[in-house]
Parts: C-alpha cells; structure tokens; sequence
C-alpha cells in the first residue's frame, strides 16, 4: 500500500498585480520547478477558506494562523473526488463558514453540488479561472508566479511560500515586495 506523505502546512505571502517586471527578472535566477496549466473552479464566500476544483477533485486549504507581520499558514485539510458523501459535504461548508443545505441524495457528483447545493445559496458564488503557473525555489522557500484568467480578465500574481516563515519574510525583503499588502487568492478573487 503506498504511504501518503504527511500534509505539512506551509507559510504564504501572495501579491496580486502587473508591476512585477524587477521581480520576474530575479526569479529567473532561482531554481526553475516547472510549469503547469489548469481550471478551477473557485467557491468564495465571504468568510470562507480556499475552497476549490481542479482536475475533477474538490481542495480545501484552511487559514490557520496570521503572525504579527500578515503571513498566513494556510493547512491543506481535504482532497476529495467526487461524488461528495454527507460528511464531506459537511467539510465544504464549514470551510465556506456556510449552513450545509439539506441533503436530498447520499452522494452529489461535482455538477449536483454546483445546482443543488451552492447554487441555492447566495453567500456562495462561483467562479471559473484560468490558471498558468511557473515555479521557482530558492533556500526553504517556494515561489508561484501565476497569469490568472477570471471572467476573461488577465490577473497577474505571485506567491511565496514555506515551512519556515522567516525563510518567506527574507524572500519578501529581498524581492522589495515588503510594502505590498498579502492577500490570498479567495480574498482577491472576492474583488473581481
């Protein structure tokens, strides 16, 4: 039987905007992880955590904690496949900080959820994007540059990301990002 590997969360700082060019040139001089494309499909509400689907999976990831100068830890705490039983669905919507609906099946493929169940809140909106992300690591942190595709708007942003917040808060330095505002991805997504 394969061993899965323990889920470690990670400490992330995000910025969001198109002034990276000084930025982009440096990450050119890290490591190179790779490149990857994707869609997801986003569920955002006001309060929630990152709930998303890619690949046909269901990803929540849970905010943790925020230190004294705004780095989130952010757990990655539940990869399903559909179709979703009760008590994963319980899961998502107490990520999405949301009264789970009454059920009427035993199960709900990704589509079910969507109509039935999000559909049906208005707390909860959906939102498609676009994903194009380059990977870059230095030392104990992990870089994410990412073009974003949210409602055929072009949205630039970048992650930086460890086990070890002070390896994150140096790299943020090093960048000249420290006077930009971190803002996670379901936060940002709720402004577009």
């Amino acid at each position: 039987m394969p061993v899965t590997p323990p889920i470690v969360p990670r400490w992330e700082w995000r910025t969001f905007g198109d002034a990276l060019g000084a930025v982009e040139a440096e990450l050119g001089r890290w490591d190179a992880g790779g490149e990857s494309e994707s869609d997801e499909l986003y569920l955002l509400s006001a309060d929630g955590d990152n709930v998303k689907i890619r690949d046909e999976l269901l990803d929540i990831k849970v905010l943790r904690e925020v230190d004294h100068g705004g780095l989130e830890r952010w757990e990655p705490t539940l990869k399903a496949s559909f179709p979703l039983d009760a008590p994963t669905l319980a899961t998502v919507f107490e990520a999405l900080r949301q009264p789970l609906p009454e059920l009427s099946r035993q199960t709900y493929s990704q589509d079910q959820l969507l109509s039935e169940l999000v559909g049906a809140s208005d707390a909860i909106r959906v939102t498609p994007v676009h994903k194009l992300r380059r990977r870059y690591s230095r030392s104990e942190c992990m870089a994410e540059l990412s073009d974003l595709g949210v409602a055929g708007r072009p949205i630039r942003t970048l992650a930086l990301e460890s086990i070890d917040p002070a390896a994150v808060t140096a790299q943020v330095a090093a960048l000249g990002l420290q006077d930009r505002v971190n803002t996670s991805v379901p936060r940002a997504l709720l402004t577009f």
